[in-house]
């Protein structure tokens, strides 16, 4: 779901500009073909502005973001229309996470924490975190496997 990630960087990146979702009346996003077939789905959050923003927001295929002259095929391009009738236009070349920008490992950690802290225990997401990065060691796999495949919490 990395293709996903540069949407939310750009648009991080206007709401740090001063870009308020309340202003915002439509966002188009364009994508290459390989993010476009890979993740662009409507998740259910609880949160009436995401609805909004979802609802406004249209997704386009530009294959040619793909091509040996084109800009990469992790490339996403949004356009912001905002209520006055202004409009914001931001390129994100490749998301964080993608492979021109690795994240660090604080990074992936902080990303882990915050992701899995709604929906499973502290104890668990520790024991996660020791056994990932003990996977170099010579030892099996069958107890990350195992703590991995127990359920969750609900999210919401």
């Amino acid at each position: 779901m990395a293709g996903l990630q540069a949407a939310i960087d750009g648009t991080l990146q206007e709401r740090s500009a001063g870009l308020s979702a309340d202003d915002v009346t439509s966002i188009d996003v364009t994508v290459s073909h390989a993010v476009y077939h890979h993740g662009w789905w409507r998740g259910k959050l609880d949160d009436d502005r995401i609805w909004r923003l979802t609802d406004c927001t249209d997704v386009h295929l530009n294959a040619d973001f793909e091509t040996p002259a084109g800009p990469g095929r992790y490339t996403t391009d949004l356009a912001f229309t905002t209520r006055s009738g202004g409009h914001r236009e931001r390129r994100v070349l490749t998301p964080p996470g993608g492979p021109d920008r690795p994240l660090t490992n604080a990074a992936i950690l902080a990303k882990f924490t915050a992701l899995t802290g709604g929906v499973m225990s502290a104890r668990r997401s520790a024991k996660i975190r020791l056994l990932v990065l003990g996977l170099g060691e010579d030892r099996p796999i069958d107890e990350l496997i195992s703590v991995l495949a127990s359920e969750v919490r609900p999210m919401l």
